[in-house]
């Protein structure tokens, strides 16, 4: 539950009722077995995956959703989302979360010359997973790993989109080496190539939703769209989203 919805980022309070929560410490996420906390053995400042039991018939199920414990109110943690478990890109170890990569695309949008009403929905991959993904003579292999962005907005009036396009790849990789510093780092040395930002068509995120229900037998509902591409069949898709 929101109480702040003032706040940003946006904070959440877990209650007790109706759900049983369990948290596995971000340090063990990838264990075969992970280990759980309770409640009121959190730590103010430290990141969790969240496990879930529900009446509904749940049982200890791992949302994949890694947040932060930010605060106590009334014995309860006070939550704030960092990013899906899986859901990083990560080249050299620099590892950058959507929530970063969001923040880093916002500060790019607001910097523009051009009135953008909406961020409709992003999503990347690394370079080498699109390189690996058999393209054709569409695209040209990168020589230093990248990172690659496909980003549907809705723009107000007429205007270039190739130039737009290009300026916001600069401004997002700006903006990534401001606010992450291992990406900034790798970036500095060469081992990180710079950012590749497609703009894609209206409703493309619309279409490979549609597409991802088609093809993976998922419920509408359970659906999450990826915000790190890893198979190379959705990778093929938002490419030919393109603008």
């Amino acid at each position: 539950m929101n109480l702040w919805p003032d706040r940003v980022p946006m904070n959440y309070l877990l209650f007790p009722y109706g759900i049983f929560y369990e948290f596995i410490p971000l340090a063990n996420v990838h264990d075969t077995v992970p280990p759980t906390l309770f409640m009121d053995q959190l730590e103010k400042g430290q990141d969790y995956e969240i496990v879930l039991t529900t009446r509904a018939g749940l049982y200890r199920y791992r949302l994949g959703d890694i947040v932060r414990v930010v605060d106590f109110f009334q014995q309860c943690p006070v939550i704030e989302f960092q990013y899906r478990s899986g859901q990083l890109l990560n080249i050299k170890a620099e590892k950058v979360s959507e929530v970063v990569m969001l923040d880093a695309i916002k500060q790019a949008v607001d910097s523009l010359d051009v009135k953008v009403e909406r961020i409709v929905d992003f999503t990347a991959c690394e370079s080498l997973t699109r390189d690996a993904a058999e393209l054709g003579k569409d695209v040209s292999i990168s020589s230093v790993p990248c990172y690659v962005v496909f980003l549907e907005l809705t723009i107000t009036g007429a205007v270039n989109l190739k130039e737009v396009q290009l300026a916001l790849a600069d401004k997002v990789d700006e903006r990534l080496a401001h606010n992450h510093s291992d990406y900034k780092l790798y970036r500095s040395k060469g081992a990180i190539g710079p950012l590749e930002l497609y703009l894609l068509k209206p409703a493309s995120f619309v279409r490979m939703r549609n597409y991802m229900l088609d093809n993976s037998g998922s419920s509408p509902s359970q659906l999450k769209m990826p915000r790190v591409l890893r198979k190379p069949e959705l990778v093929k898709f938002i490419w030919g989203e393109r603008v």
